[in-house]
């Protein structure tokens, strides 16, 4: 079963709708499973679910159309926040729980919890790289993690229990997300490189409409087609190979590219960028 687009964790799925359904869901959640097998989108789908305008929860079918749902698909809604490592720091920031020195407390993701939500539904923070917590980080959540404000929900995303801070591991409820299998990721590449595919036909008919279209002739779809092909990459140009050959091989490796692929959707997808297709030859 895919759970908008989540393949693999149907179960966690499950555990979620019967607690939804029993009123029970808790206050934090930490997700913990190998790197890039959907942990965060999950994370973000769920709480796209409980804010929905439209769907009952219970349902676990956000209608996708409503306001909330658009503006939680466009990481634009006021009462979902989102918290991660900057890319140039080693642990996140303990202004991001707390704000700066200048204004402690007073801005911030705790501040933020505190206040209201602006639907009047509930606040979730999705904190992610929660791997990389430091003490002063963990300390500063600590208040927020024992007693969450009414109505908010945080969701924490880490890799494994290992490299958890001890004060934030015993505040949450524990969710394992399990590596995916193998056919789940092969399914997963064949799906995406049919979309290659797909994109790549669609750029061949542009840049062949325009040929005939415009007056320009060659000159115009010799510079529309040099810019489709970079937006499409090296595998979608690659893919439009007069007969085929290219592709067949290139669909042959995927069960071999899933079985390498550690039960991570990032790692099969980076095998199988045009810069890894000669992995065949490895």
């Amino acid at each position: 079963m895919s759970w908008f687009g989540i393949e693999g964790h149907d179960e966690i799925v499950r555990r979620f709708q019967r607690a939804i359904a029993q009123g029970r869901i808790a206050s934090t959640f930490l997700f913990l499973g190998p790197s890039g097998i959907g942990k965060r989108m999950f994370a973000e789908r769920l709480a796209m679910t409980l804010q929905c305008e439209k769907n009952d929860p219970r349902l676990m079918e956000p209608c996708g159309k409503c306001m909330s749902c658009r503006q939680a698909l466009a990481h634009e809604h006021p009462d979902i926040l989102y918290v991660s490592k900057p890319e140039d720091r080693a642990f996140i920031p303990i202004d991001l729980f707390i704000g700066p020195k200048d204004a402690r407390r007073q801005i911030g993701l705790c501040s933020e919890l505190a206040k209201k939500p602006i639907y009047e539904k509930r606040k979730i923070a999705i904190i992610d790289d929660a791997d990389y917590f430091n003490l002063e980080g963990a300390n500063a959540m600590l208040k927020t993690l024992e007693e969450p404000p009414k109505n908010a929900i945080l969701i924490l995303i880490g890799t494994s229990a290992a490299r958890q801070l001890p004060t934030i591991r015993s505040r949450c409820q524990i969710l394992r997300f399990s590596p995916l299998e193998i056919p789940v990721v092969e399914s997963i590449l064949y799906q995406k490189r049919a979309e290659q595919l797909a994109l790549a036909e669609s750029v061949a008919e542009a840049v062949s409409a325009q040929k005939e279209t415009k007056q320009t002739g060659k000159t115009a779809g010799k510079s529309v087609g040099k810019n489709a092909g970079k937006s499409v990459g090296k595998t979608a140009g690659k893919s439009a190979s007069k007969d085929g050959a290219g592709d067949v091989i290139r669909e042959e490796l995927i069960p071999r590219i899933a079985a390498h692929s550690n039960g991570s959707i990032q790692e099969a997808l980076a095998l199988a960028d045009p810069d890894f297709w000669e992995f065949r030859n490895r």
